[in-house]
């Protein structure tokens, strides 16, 4: 009985459960999201980099990236990192806010969202209805159509 109950605990870590947070890691992450704030392109992209590179653990700087996908600069190397690092967080915790997201009326933000969810294929399947409204819009109709396709053609 208590080897059941030992595999059964071990099962229970492995499905999900998770350690606490990392105090440590919770403020590096804080001083991160304010780095996505800063004036300049290299600090939000130095910024969204790290973030991509810590994944999951990184969850808490998801709407800071998102506003990061409206990033306005000539070379898009923050929106790129931020749409990396947003792949990297993984669906489970970054659909939701980019599902929010196709709402805005920033179309950059917009595109951001849609090239991320394309980026997700068939995990981000609950924001089809939400995508295929944008088919409406001739603005977003390209971007939704093909994020579409990807979210069908790929597991």
């Amino acid at each position: 009985m208590a080897k059941a109950l030992s595999v059964l605990f071990v099962a229970l870590l492995l499905v999900g459960c998770s350690a606490p947070e990392d105090p440590k890691q919770a403020a590096h992450v804080q001083e991160l999201i304010k780095q996505l704030h800063a004036d300049t392109e290299n600090a939000r992209w130095e910024a969204a980099d790290e973030l991509m590179r810590m994944g999951y653990r990184a969850k808490a700087a998801i709407p800071a990236l998102i506003e990061n996908l409206g990033d306005g600069h000539q070379h898009q190397l923050v929106t790129v990192a931020a749409i990396n690092a947003l792949l990297r967080i993984g669906p489970a915790a970054s659909l939701p806010p980019l599902m929010e997201a196709l709402k805005s009326d920033d179309p950059q933000i917009v595109s951001g969202a849609l090239a991320t969810l394309a980026g997700f294929g068939a995990a981000a399947r609950p924001a089809v209805p939400a995508i295929t409204k944008l088919l409406d819009n001739p603005k977003t109709r390209g971007d939704a159509a093909s994020t579409l396709k990807m979210i069908r053609d790929f597991p």
